[in-house]
């Protein structure tokens, strides 16, 4: 089973704010908040590709990371501008990234003049990853602009993906029309910047907001939040048709009692967190996996085909048939 990749909740809160704010209907499902501070990436995945269908000529990606409130990245956001430098903001994002989105990891290297930042997608971390870099690296720019200064911070530009038939939202927000089919997606700015002092500098805060970054990164890397684990301790005992509230009271070392409060209080209930696992579980089988969709409706607790159907198509917003046509080879 691949690995349950996540987002901040914040991050996808202030994505719909700004998408509302931009004139996007919200699908109902399409960032459920289940009181976490961590959300399933998929979430994220679907709250763009529904806004991205709303308006096909416009790359919704670059619109709303170049939109978005700088707020939006929360933790992160606080350390980077309590950071002395450009380089050591650079440093904390290279480092904290996760805080954020974990599914992607950030690289900076440095030559004679250029400091290159590669943005990566990590393998199976999305099947989409279009939205996904253009929503970061317009993000990205937008939050480096007003928390520097600098009015057009990047020397280039560059996306793994070949280049779009319109290049007019790159150039617009970048301020150039970006280059196509590299190893890599990323930016570079000037090596002197590196030490260039941040407008929003704090050495008083800095060392508390580090502790408070590197204490949720472990919770991150640890699997902590309670729904994470709910979650990770679901996706054991589905394959062993025990995911029942008992079996993961049990596996959470909880009383059923116990469960069923944790998850009150976070605004959410058991079958919408199983209903999530059950979903994400027959996506990745329909994705990488040759069972056909009566068996994978099987394998995630449906005994009837045509209700999973229906629940998948609700969750997905297609049928598990046209989802499994759509994705690439």
């Amino acid at each position: 089973m691949a690995r349950t990749y996540t987002v901040s909740a914040a991050f996808i809160s202030a994505l719909e704010r700004t998408a509302l704010r931009l004139g996007y209907d919200l699908a109902p499902s399409a960032a459920v908040d289940n009181g976490s501070e961590r959300l399933p990436l998929t979430n994220l995945l679907q709250l763009l590709s529904h806004l991205q269908a709303q308006q096909p000529d416009i790359p919704v990606g670059l619109q709303l990371g170049s939109e978005i409130d700088p707020a939006c990245f929360d933790v992160l956001g606080h350390l980077v501008m309590a950071c002395a430098t450009v380089g050591s903001a650079l440093q904390a994002v290279q480092q904290f990234q996760a805080l954020v989105l974990d599914c992607a990891r950030l690289e900076c290297r440095l030559d004679a003049q250029t400091i290159w930042c590669d943005w990566q997608p990590l393998p199976h971390g999305t099947t989409e990853p279009r939205l996904l870099i253009d929503l970061m690296l317009a993000a990205t720019r937008n939050f480096g602009v007003w928390a520097t200064g600098i009015a057009d911070p990047f020397l280039d530009v560059y996306f793994q993906y070949p280049a779009p038939a319109d290049t007019g939202w790159c150039q617009r927000i970048f301020g150039q029309g970006g280059r196509y089919g590299c190893s890599s997606n990323g930016f570079c700015i000037p090596a002197e910047w590196g030490e260039r002092v941040m407008r929003t500098g704090s050495h008083n805060l800095q060392d508390l907001i580090r502790q408070q970054a590197e204490q949720q990164l472990r919770q991150i890397r640890s699997g902590g939040g309670f729904i994470t684990q709910l979650m990770s301790a679901l996706d054991r005992l589905l394959p062993q048709g025990q995911a029942t509230v008992e079996a993961a009271a049990a596996a959470l070392h909880l009383s059923p009692r116990t469960l069923q409060r944790q998850l009150s209080e976070r605004n959410t209930r058991f079958s919408a967190v199983l209903r999530e696992v059950r979903m994400q579980r027959a996506r990745f089988l329909l994705q990488n996996s040759q069972l056909s969709v009566t068996d994978i409706a099987l394998q995630v607790g449906y005994r009837e085909h045509s209700s999973f159907s229906n629940a998948y198509k609700q969750w997905a917003g297609v049928s598990p048939h046209q989802d499994r046509l759509r994705q690439p080879a």
